[in-house]
């Protein structure tokens, strides 16, 4: 059984179709499991109808983040496979039958990556290599485009509940790097998952700045007591430069930039960098 799990916060306008992706499925080998995250919209009115499906189960809680939301699914959840939906989005109808097929078929899965439709570009995106951060495996991680053991997920911590932006992208970081050590699968299939319902509103994109400059700090510390090579460090570090800069703030964007530098001080493009947040005027 596939476990859904599905955190929301205030997204009573679309809930309802992320609940019917899923209920639409032609496979029934599933459970659903909705963390309202401190919702004071219209939410609960919206999910009240479909928790007579006993395959369906509803928590609310205190807001505390998606991570948290995420990780409460996870202790509630029965499966032996995870997979993470954002309530604005949606399941193709083949999903969890598709993956359930691969599951069958593979011994020691770690992780399964469909594709995902992107509502902004109108384009399907296979899975893809993601570089050595994740091991040069084709990966999709975009929530709901793949599928996680749920053994694996739990021996990596679950979610860093400090981040708010960047999220699946460190968990996997440490999900590749355990699957590879451990000889847990990674599987890439082309077939369609999830209908990614994508914003690039100002707001949406401010959002995206702050979340990254906030998340990232933490990352580079992060990973640093973990004693990653220093190419890795750089990349934090300046990730968290460029939004500083983009944020207007111009001190915290050179302090940054410095510290790539010290990591790896090789790199001119790097200095060049530097120069511009020190001469010129950040703006979004």
């Amino acid at each position: 059984m596939i476990s859904i799990i599905v955190p929301t916060h205030n997204n009573a306008r679309t809930i309802r179709a992320t609940i019917e992706s899923v209920i639409n499925q032609d496979s029934s080998n599933w459970e659903l499991i909705i963390v309202d995250d401190g919702s004071i919209d219209n939410s609960k009115t919206e999910i009240e109808p479909f928790i007579k499906n006993r395959s369906i189960k509803y928590f609310y809680r205190e807001k505390e983040g998606v991570c948290s939301a995420r990780n409460i699914g996870v202790l509630k959840a029965k499966g032996d496979f995870l997979l993470f939906l954002d309530s604005d989005d949606q399941l193709y109808q083949n999903a969890i039958k598709d993956f359930l097929n691969v599951i069958e078929e593979q011994n020691n899965l770690g992780i399964c990556s469909g594709s995902y439709y992107n509502s902004l570009t109108k384009k399907l995106y296979s899975p893809r290599i993601k570089g050595p951060l994740f091991h040069n495996y084709y990966l999709n991680i975009l929530s709901g485009s793949c599928i996680l053991n749920k053994k694996v997920f739990e021996a990596v911590g679950g979610y860093d509940r400090t981040l708010t932006h960047s999220e699946n992208w460190e968990l996997f970081i440490r999900i590749t790097d355990y699957c590879a050590k451990n000889n847990y699968k990674i599987i890439a299939k082309d077939f369609p998952t999830l209908h990614y319902f994508n914003e690039n509103t100002l707001g949406k994109k401010q959002k995206r700045i702050q979340g990254r400059y906030d998340s990232f700090p933490h990352m580079y510390k992060k990973y640093k007591r973990l004693n990653f090579e220093n190419k890795i460090l750089k990349m934090f570090a300046e990730i968290t430069a460029y939004n500083a800069f983009k944020l207007g703030k111009r001190i915290d964007a050179c302090k940054w930039q410095w510290t790539a530098i010290k990591n790896h001080p090789v790199d001119f493009l790097a200095f060049i960098r530097l120069f511009r947040y020190m001469f010129l005027k950040g703006s979004l």
